[in-house]
């Protein structure tokens, strides 16, 4: 991902998210945490990923795909490729999930993460209610 991708991200997040970042966050996202990436056909981009490491950890902090391209492994492929790529010192990722989104949640597990714990009321909806954010770890082969 680079600067000029940051409008098209953030159209896509809002679009995925009624409380996806703006292009504004996004671009301080993309200085605070540069490790982010995106898939696109034709210049428009259908699917992104964020992630930041630390030592001895990553965290993934934000996955997207278009609806027109769900369903096909690309979700699948990203995190896939983001684990292969964490630099040596990471021994485990961790990530966020809404208690509602049950494919991203099939996906993780899928993938070999496992709930850790939860936060509860983390998510604000456009309802004005608070949802359940669920924590995954998946410790990564040294």
């Amino acid at each position: 991902m680079c600067p000029k991708d940051c409008s098209q991200v953030a159209e896509l997040h809002q679009y995925l998210d009624d409380a996806g970042w703006s292009e504004s966050q996004w671009l301080d996202s993309l200085e605070n945490y540069p490790c982010s990436w995106v898939l696109a056909d034709n210049k428009k981009i259908h699917s992104y990923i964020c992630f930041q490491t630390t030592v001895p950890q990553a965290e993934l902090l934000n996955l997207g795909v278009a609806p027109a391209r769900q369903g096909q492994g690309v979700a699948f492929e990203l995190v896939s490729a983001i684990i292969k790529l964490l630099p040596e010192y990471v021994e485990s990722i961790f990530l966020e999930v809404r208690r509602s989104n049950i494919p991203a949640i099939g996906l993780y597990e899928k993938l070999g993460f496992k709930k850790v714990g939860e936060r509860r009321g983390y998510y604000a909806t456009s309802s004005g209610i608070k949802e359940d954010a669920l924590i995954y770890k998946r410790a990564i082969s040294l």
